[in-house]
């Protein structure tokens, strides 16, 4: 996951994330993974008190950073995140997993990119 993080932000990306989890005092999950020092922000929906995929979370996370939705990508290995991110008008990544493959449907917007991992996804955002 390391070098995958590592890459997208040598192309330049921003990496943050935003979370349905509590914030709270204490190491967070990035901390416990060791990799939370290639974020620059870690969102909480406890900002707007809404759950993922609510459209306000993605559209306040870009307002936050000072940027258009247009100009953001949700990287997720969940589909309601894409979807969400996809409603507010981000770009979508889904990175698969067993199980989590993309939901074949005209009713489901397709994501962007697909891949199995981050490194795939940096070598195919480069």
């Amino acid at each position: 996951m390391a070098e995958g993080l590592a890459a997208l932000r040598a192309q330049g990306y921003r990496l943050v994330t935003l979370t349905n989890s509590p914030t709270g005092s204490g190491a967070t999950p990035l901390d416990n993974a060791g990799v939370a020092e290639f974020f620059e922000k870690q969102f909480s929906v406890d900002t707007w008190r809404l759950f993922k995929p609510a459209r306000q979370l993605y559209t306040g996370t870009a307002e936050a950073l000072g940027v258009a939705p247009s100009q953001c990508m949700m990287v997720a290995a969940h589909p309601w995140d894409t979807m969400g991110a996809q409603s507010a008008g981000f770009g979508a990544a889904l990175i698969t997993r067993p199980g989590n493959a993309p939901l074949p449907t005209r009713e489901v917007p397709a994501p962007d990119v697909v891949a199995a991992d981050l490194r795939e996804l940096a070598d195919r955002l480069s």
